[in-house]
C-alpha cells in the first residue's frame, strides 16, 4: 500500500495519496466504492485508473482535504493529551506511555538483531508476521515522538 501511495503522489495525486495515509483500509474502501478501483489488489495502476483517480481527486478536493484535516487533528489531540499527562504529579502517569514506547522499540531492535545474526529465521511465517507488525508500531512510535517534517511540509503545500 505504501508503494501505491507514493505512486499516486508521483502521478500528481497528492490529495488521494494523503487520503490513503489518513487510514488505509477505510480510504481504500471509499476509493473502491467511488471509482471501482481496488487499490488493495494493485501493484501498479494503468493509465486509465490514474485518470479515473485524478478525476475523483479533482471532483472531491473538499472531502479529501477534510479527511486529511481530521486525521491531523486526531494526531494533534494525541500530542496534546501527552502534554497534559506530563503535567501530572504522578511519576507513573507521566512516564507510562514513554516506558511502553521504549519497551516496544527496544524489543523490536532485539528482534531485528536476532534476525540479522541468524538466531531467528524469517522462514517461519509467524516470525515474519511479528517482525512486520512490531516494525510498523515502531514507525508509529517514532512518528508520534518526533513528528514528520515531510507531513508538515506537505500539509502546508496542500493548504495553499
Amino acid at each position: 500500500m505504501i508503494g501505491i501511495a507514493s505512486m499516486l503522489a508521483s502521478a500528481g495525486m497528492d490529495l488521494v495519496s494523503k487520503f490513503i495515509d489518513t487510514g488505509k483500509d477505510k480510504a481504500v474502501e471509499v476509493l473502491k466504492e467511488k471509482t471501482g478501483i481496488d487499490l488493495s489488489k494493485k501493484d501498479r495502476l494503468s493509465q486509465s485508473e490514474i485518470l479515473k483517480l485524478k478525476e475523483f481527486e479533482n471532483k472531491n478536493k473538499e472531502f479529501l482535504l477534510k479527511q486529511i484535516e481530521l486525521a491531523n487533528a486526531d494526531r494533534d489531540s494525541a500530542r496534546k493529551m501527552n502534554i497534559e499527562l506530563s503535567k501530572s504529579d504522578s511519576w507513573l502517569v507521566k512516564n507510562t506511555g514513554s516506558i511502553l514506547a521504549l519497551f516496544v522499540t527496544l524489543s523490536t531492535f532485539i528482534l531485528f538483531g536476532l534476525l540479522l545474526n541468524g538466531n531467528l529465521t524469517i522462514d517461519n511465517p509467524n516470525v515474519a508476521l511479528i517482525a512486520g507488525f512490531v516494525g510498523g508500531y515502531v514507525t508509529t512510535i517514532l512518528s508520534f515522538y518526533f513528528g514528520s517534517s515531510k507531513t508538515e511540509a506537505d500539509n502546508k503545500r496542500l493548504k495553499k
